[in-house]
Order: C-alpha cells, then sequence, then structure tokens
C-alpha cells in the first residue's frame, strides 16, 4: 500500500476501478446467460482483470526504502479458483462435477479475507435461473437467435438473478500470490496448497507455479505500484467504453468461431438429441433433470444449442417440461 513519489499503489488503482462497475455490470449482462458463469468469474474478477491489462508494462515492486523494481505482470498469473469443473469425456457424453477447492482445502478465515474469496452462487438461484429459461422456451421466446440479449435485458426475473451476482465483492478467481488487501506480494495462499499431498498439489497448481513462488519469495511484502504519469495519461481513456468494447470482441470471437464450426455444430446437437432420446428410452423421463441433461449431455454446446435440442426432444417426451416438474 505504499510507493515512491512519482508511482501510485495497485491497490489504489483496484478501488478506483470501483468508479467504472457500470462498465463491467453492462459487459456482464451482454456477456453471461447463465449463472454457472459466476462459478468462474465474479464482477471483481473482471475489473482486476481489467486493471492488471492497463499496468501490464509497467508494474513495479517497493519496498519502502531502495529504488521500484520493474517486474512482468505474467509472474503473477496464477489463481485459486473455487469454482472448478472436471470434465470426463466417454463418446461425447460428458460427466460433470463442482469441486469447492476452497471448502476442500479447508482455508482458514485469515486467508479467506487475505485473498477476499467470495461466497459461492447459491444453487438455488441456479435452479431458478433455469426455471426461468424453461418459460421463455415454452414461450417461443428463447429460441430467437437474435433475442438472448434482448431477454437479457428485458426479462425482469433474469436480471434480478443476474444483478444479485454483479453486485457482489470478492473474488472467484483469487491471484496465488497477491495479497488483495494490499496488493503486495504473498506466498501464504500457495504455502497453504503446498502442504498437501503431491497428486492434490499437481491437480490444482499450475506446474510454473512452484518456479513463480521461488522467484518472488525474496520480495514478500514489497508493494506493487505503477508510474503516476502512465495513471494520469491514459486511466481515464482506458475506461471509456471499456465494457461495450470488451463484450463487441467477445462477441466478435463467439461468431467467427460459430460460422467456422456451423457445420460440426448442427452434427453435434443432432449426435447429442439422439444420445438424449437414446437414453430417454432406456431410463425414462423421471431418472433426468434438466441440470443433469446441461451437465451430461450439454458440455460443448452454446447455450441456444443445449435449449434447441431439450426442446426438440420435450416435443416427443412432454413430460419433460410438465409444470411442476422437480428439476
Amino acid at each position: 500500500m505504499i510507493a515512491p513519489v512519482g508511482y501510485i499503489p495497485l491497490v489504489d488503482l483496484f478501488n478506483k476501478a470501483y468508479e467504472y462497475e457500470n462498465e463491467v455490470y453492462n459487459y456482464i449482462l451482454g456477456q453471461y446467460w447463465d449463472l454457472d458463469m459466476f462459478f468462474f468469474e465474479m464482477p471483481a474478477d473482471i475489473a482486476q482483470k481489467w486493471v492488471m491489462e492497463f499496468c501490464s508494462n509497467s508494474l513495479h515492486l517497493y519496498n519502502g526504502s531502495s529504488e521500484p523494481i520493474r517486474i512482468s505482470d505474467q509472474i503473477f498469473n496464477n489463481y485459486l479458483s473455487w469454482g472448478m469443473k472436471k470434465e470426463v469425456q466417454d463418446d461425447y457424453i460428458f460427466e460433470y462435477t463442482v469441486e469447492y477447492s476452497i471448502e476442500k482445502f479447508g482455508l482458514p478465515d485469515e486467508l479467506f479475507a487475505q485473498y477476499q474469496v467470495c461466497e459461492p452462487v447459491l444453487d438455488d438461484d441456479i435452479s431458478a435461473l433455469i426455471d426461468r429459461i424453461e418459460v421463455l422456451v415454452l414461450e417461443g421466446t428463447y429460441l430467437n437467435e437474435d433475442g438472448l440479449d434482448k431477454i437479457l435485458l428485458e426479462d425482469e426475473a433474469m436480471q434480478t438473478l443476474i444483478k444479485k451476482y454483479c453486485k457482489k465483492r470478492g473474488f472467484a478467481r483469487s491471484y496465488l500470490f497477491l495479497d488483495h488487501r494490499s496488493c503486495t506480494v504473498s506466498l501464504n495462499l500457495f504455502n497453504h496448497l503446498s502442504k498437501f499431498d503431491e497428486a492434490t498439489r499437481l491437480k490444482h497448481l499450475a506446474p510454473d507455479a512452484f518456479y513463480k513462488a521461488d522467484i518472488l519469495r525474496k520480495f514478500v511484502g514489497y508493494s506493487l505500484c505503477i508510474p503516476e504519469k502512465l495513471y494520469l495519461k491514459n486511466w481515464e481513456n482506458f475506461w471509456k467504453g471499456k465494457g461495450n468494447k470488451e463484450l463487441q470482441k467477445s462477441q466478435n470471437r463467439y461468431h467467427n468461431e460459430f460460422e467456422r464450426g456451423f457445420g460440426s455444430t448442427i452434427a453435434r446437437e443432432r449426435e447429442v438429441e439422439n444420445k438424449f432420446r437414446s437414453f430417454i428410452s432406456e431410463n425414462g423421463v423421471q431418472n433426468i433433470t434438466r441440470e443433469e441433461f446441461y451437465m451430461k449431455f450439454g458440455m460443448g454446446l452454446s447455450v441456444r444449442g443445449k435449449i434447441r435440442v431439450w426442446t426438440a426432444v420435450a416435443k416427443d417426451f412432454p413430460d419433460l417440461s410438465k409444470p411442476g416438474r422437480k428439476s
């Protein structure tokens, strides 16, 4: 939280980023179609990622006495995610589980505070959002290829759920080597995770984390900062329309990928639809819920793809969308 004359502490920039909450908020409303996405990135994660982008070539370490030391932002690009996907592929069918790393690793309260870990998305909220999607499907609204943005912007029920998590503080992807309260170098979280057996460490810590930890160990407690002139010259321009620009880039990537893979996308949907029909024929409608369908059969499909498959099958098995059916 300290910086020499002519520099600004990084923690100040993170605090100033909250002045641009609308940029993050608008990006989230346009980008996210499902609360599942908040397992992997909360608003604070997005704001912090953009701040680090602003500082990417100008980060310095300072210990309160010696000259600031230039350091690459890449050394901090290791995270602990409390929601983690594990996918097991078997003839294009995916089993899906969510592991709560924070619970598994038994983080003490001090590390929760130091790394500002947020509370997980509630299962009830995910179910409520899926319930709302089904209503929109039955109304025919959600199948409109051009209607997704309009739904997110106008549907009150979906807005309420998404806004709830837009306003949450804390990180789903905490930086492994950064004390989030002060933006100083810290190895406390890394040291805690390093106590576990080798198989667990290798599963949850990237191989380069150990190498980076050795480098950073001599700089524990150093404060991160950037030159003040960079902030004064570029900060406001950087944030002008940032959310809309990032959303446009994301949408462009989506459309390009969709156009390149259109044929394979349709074939994939047909394949999933056939497998889903076979499953129901063998096991019955009552033995699979919407969530289980999304997790078991839907991996690799877009949200529209999942909805198209579910709706197509539900025409022949109407009990899938029977009102009041347990999801």
